[in-house]
This record gives structure tokens, sequence and C-alpha cells, in this order.
């Protein structure tokens, strides 16, 4: 997910956060260099084992991706709205299988009739894209919090969640989401570890 090209130049809010933590872990690992020279080689391992670094984890080889039938995230979007202000997700779609596929591009949720979407269903032959956007316009009564589900169904079904907050000035609203559609005719080593089984919850159907 990426901010629309017109406001690349004026959105960075998305890298502060990141930014923060790499210079706060560069920081905490100089300092604990620094320890570890000065504490001598008897407390070295001790001093490394308790530094708390807020590095990125990495992913175990053995790791077991949830199953090729679950939706797939596109991630989350959040947007600050003035009254009458609208905000924009503008999905680039890619059909990346040998053949056609049906598109239905919808909204979900207690609030997505405030959605428009500009094509809610279409085909694509192999390796054709379109781009569809999804268009919410902060309403000037109810509630000030808004949480909204948008699908993408295709070979796969994709969802993005987008969090949208009334507030008394509007901040840049508009994301651009790749959606790469495409078939697994891949056999993982992990799928035998799936099977369909039943919800408990009281939710169940």
């Amino acid at each position: 997910m990426k901010a629309c090209r017109q406001d690349n130049n004026n959105d960075f809010s998305e890298l502060k956060k990141p930014f923060k933590d790499l210079i706060a872990a560069q920081v905490s690992l100089g300092k604990a260099l620094a320890n570890v020279l000065t504490a001598g080689a008897d407390t070295a391992f001790d001093t490394l084992r308790r530094m708390d670094l807020n590095l990125p984890k990495s992913k175990s080889c053995c790791d077991v991706p949830e199953p090729c039938w679950m939706a797939k995230s596109l991630g989350e979007a959040k947007c600050q709205l003035a009254p009458d202000a609208s905000g924009e997700i503008r999905f680039i779609v890619a059909n990346e299988d040998y053949k056609a596929h049906d598109f239905i591009v919808q909204a979900s949720g207690p609030h997505a009739s405030l959605v428009s979407i500009t094509d809610l269903s279409f085909v694509l032959g192999p390796k054709e894209r379109k781009t569809v956007t999804a268009r919410f316009v902060m309403p000037s009564e109810g509630p000030q919090d808004y949480d909204l589900l948008l699908w993408v169904k295709g070979c796969s079904d994709h969802y993005l969640r987008w969090v949208i907050t009334r507030t008394q000035e509007t901040q840049a609203c508009c994301y651009e989401v790749d959606v790469n559609d495409q078939p697994d005719y891949v056999v993982h080593w992990y799928d035998h570890f799936y099977c369909m089984k039943p919800c408990h919850g009281t939710g169940r159907s």
C-alpha cells in the first residue's frame, strides 16, 4: 500500500515510526557494545543476552502460514477526514493467471453503504489489470469512527481494513493498493496440517 501519486510528496506519516524505531535500535546497540567492551569477556554473553534492540524478528523456516483458502489481507488504511471531505482507495487489480477470471469489489460492515465503488464486477483476461476506486465521503453526523472492510474477490478473496475518523481538519487520504490475484499451484510441505474444521463459538453457522 502506498500514497497516491499526487500525495507522495506530502504524506510521510507511514515512515515516521519505522525511522524512529531504527534510530532507537542503533542507539541501543551502541550502548550495549560499549558496555561489552568495558565489562570484559566474562560478562559479554550476559550483556548481549539482556539487550532489547527492538529489531525486526526473522521468520523461522518452519513457520506455517495461513491456508491458501483463507482470505488474504491487503493491510490497513487509516484516514482522518473533516465533514464532507472524501477519501479514496485505488485497487490496482491484476489477474496473474493464464485464464480469465471474474472479479467482484464490495464493501462490508454497518456503514458499507457510504462507500461508492467505480466497478462492482468485471472480467480480467490473462495478465490483464484494472484500477477500481472506492470512495468515502465523511458525513456531518453519525459516529466519529468508521471501520470498513473492502473486498476484492477473484481467484482468491482479498480484503483491506479501512479505518476513518471524523476530525476538524482533513489529512491526505488516498492510497493505491496492488492486488495480484493468482492461484497457488505449488504443493507445500505444510499443506497436510490443514483441514476444514467447524467453528465452535456462538457465531458459528
